[in-house]
């Protein structure tokens, strides 16, 4: 009979345990400016809980635009777990860009993750 040390055995246990969880790791935006007109980028990164990027994921935005409109946008994450979101000749103002949802067929939202609202406003 093969003994473990414990260190070893938490190791293990905490990656066979987080490695099908995953959370949004960061919601950045840019702004950029071509022919006077505005347009934004936002970048949703999502990652598992081990630090790897979730490929192929689905990622839900909603967004506030400054004239009190809502909309979503969908997009799939790239193979560095980004999902690139780009908004091109909007006015300007107060934009707000909520996650609502990230979906994956091999990963799940981590439980201390799922309730976590992640947002980012522009103005």
């Amino acid at each position: 009979m093969a003994m473990y040390e414990e260190s070893y055995l938490k190791e293990d246990y905490f990656y066979q345990k987080n490695r099908t969880e995953m959370c949004v790791e960061s919601v950045d935006v840019v702004t950029s400016y071509v022919n006077d007109q505005q347009n934004l980028k936002v970048a949703v990164s999502v990652l598992s809980l081990c630090g790897e990027p979730v490929r192929h994921g689905n990622v839900d935005l909603v967004i506030n635009s400054p004239n009190g409109s809502k909309f979503s946008l969908s997009k799939s994450t790239d193979s560095n777990g980004v999902a690139l979101f780009e908004l091109c000749g909007v006015e300007r103002g107060r934009w707000e860009a909520v996650v609502f949802g990230v979906n994956h067929p091999e990963y799940h939202m981590s439980k201390a993750h799922c309730n976590q609202r992640w947002t980012i406003t522009y103005v």
